[in-house]
């Protein structure tokens, strides 16, 4: 009688202290930090927010608050965070000295969406500036 109940029951407790083990091991995966260290190979296959503002002619700042409106990094307290959505169009978390930073793949370049709002924000910058042209190009004389 006892040795048909452990011939019933041990494959049973194996299995349940297995899938015990396996969720551990996954709720662990899931709730390390993943972040790539750089190297000098994988740091060349990727762009930093300076790298692609030359590719525009625009500054840093203005590329990461193109990225920050649409949703692709957030910021931080030392910097900016990439998002669910940024790790999806190839970005990929960075730190350095303590800086959080985000890195690009090459193909945040060809992306429609961000393409159109950084040429949304030099409209918006030309617009500015004519502005200033015409206080300047028709200043207020005194009329006597």
């Amino acid at each position: 009688m006892l040795p048909a109940f452990f011939s019933f029951a041990l494959p049973i407790i194996i299995f349940v202290i297995l899938v015990n083990l396996i969720t551990k091991f996954i709720r662990r995966k899931l709730r390390q930090k993943t972040y790539v260290k750089f190297n000098q190979r994988n740091i060349a296959d990727t762009f930093s927010a300076k790298e692609i503002a030359k590719k525009f002619g625009k500054n840093a700042k203005d590329v990461n608050e193109v990225l920050l409106n649409l949703g692709f990094i957030k910021k931080c307290d030392n910097g900016y965070n990439v998002t669910d959505v940024g790790k999806y169009y190839g970005g990929k978390q960075n730190y350095y000295m303590g800086r959080a930073s985000v890195r690009w793949d090459e193909r945040i370049v060809y992306n429609e969406n961000f393409v159109d709002e950084i040429m949304k924000n030099t409209a918006k910058t030309a617009k500015e500036e004519q502005k200033e042209d015409f206080r300047e190009k028709f200043k207020a004389e005194r009329r006597e």
